[in-house]
């Protein structure tokens, strides 16, 4: 689209050149026929060359017109679908650090439920030890 712009700045710039010679030209036929060396005919043609110019530099301008309004508004959504991302990108990262908050919890109730489980291991045993010593004593 830029590339497009640049090409259509370039047809206006050669548009508007055009119209200048034009003018030039259309200003030395008035002389021309003021001093009667060229006829009305003539005199026609070059302003038809002349309607022609500033048709094409009205064409180029329309069209550098609507290429800066679509960039504006291609690099207005790419500026949306930049701050999307950029939204996207910290909403992922709270929910890497909120994964990763629950997969501690996890991790510590693991270890909390193996203390537990340890420590009713080693209360069963000291109970079956105790069972043992009442057992041996009758």
């Amino acid at each position: 689209l830029e590339a497009k712009l640049v090409e259509d700045g370039q047809a206006e710039r050669t548009a508007q050149q055009q119209m200048e010679e034009i003018d030039r030209k259309a200003e030395e036929v008035a002389d021309r026929v003021a001093r009667g060396e060229i006829s009305e005919e003539e005199a026609a043609s070059i302003e038809e060359q002349l309607l022609r110019a500033q048709a094409r530099r009205l064409v180029a301008q329309e069209s550098t017109r609507q290429d800066a309004e679509e960039l504006a508004r291609v690099e207005a959504a790419a500026q949306e679908v930049a701050q999307r991302a950029e939204e996207a990108s910290r909403e992922q990262e709270r929910l890497r650090q909120e994964l990763a908050a629950v997969q501690e919890q996890v991790r510590e109730a693991e270890v909390q439920r193996e203390e537990e489980a340890k420590k009713r291991e080693e209360a069963d045993a000291r109970f079956n030890q105790l069972v043992q010593r009442i057992q041996a004593k009758v």
